[in-house]
């Protein structure tokens, strides 16, 4: 199977996932936090090939939801801001998904480094 990676411009995402909608279908969205910053890589599938748009933010920086194009990105999307505390703007519905409705900010986010 045939992996490309491609990265992608916090500003150009929209942009980049218009262009593969109805041609391929979200596998799912992964992050990484690499200590000063965040890698979200969006999995795509089309033709037996994986398609990966990586996105590097800096910690404090939130990202458009792609959920108004692929509907099932708003899953992904949630678990990554319970996780790791990323802000996906014009997300439809952005609140905690795995976490407590009890757990503050004193608490953290699990998967962050810091």
């Amino acid at each position: 199977m045939e992996i490309k990676i491609k990265k992608i411009a916090r500003g150009s995402l929209l942009k980049e996932v218009e262009k593969v909608k109805g041609r391929c279908r979200l596998i799912t969205v992964t992050c990484v936090d690499h200590g000063g910053f965040f890698e979200i890589v969006y999995h795509f599938f089309h033709k037996g090939k994986i398609l990966n748009y990586c996105v590097l933010l800096n910690k404090g920086e939130d990202i458009d939801s792609i959920s108004s194009i692929f509907p099932s990105a708003a899953f992904y999307e949630r678990e990554i801001h319970d996780l790791f505390g990323i802000k996906f703007r014009n997300h439809p519905k952005l609140e905690k998904l795995f976490l407590p409705d009890d757990w503050g900010s004193n608490e953290g986010y699990p998967l962050r480094k810091s």
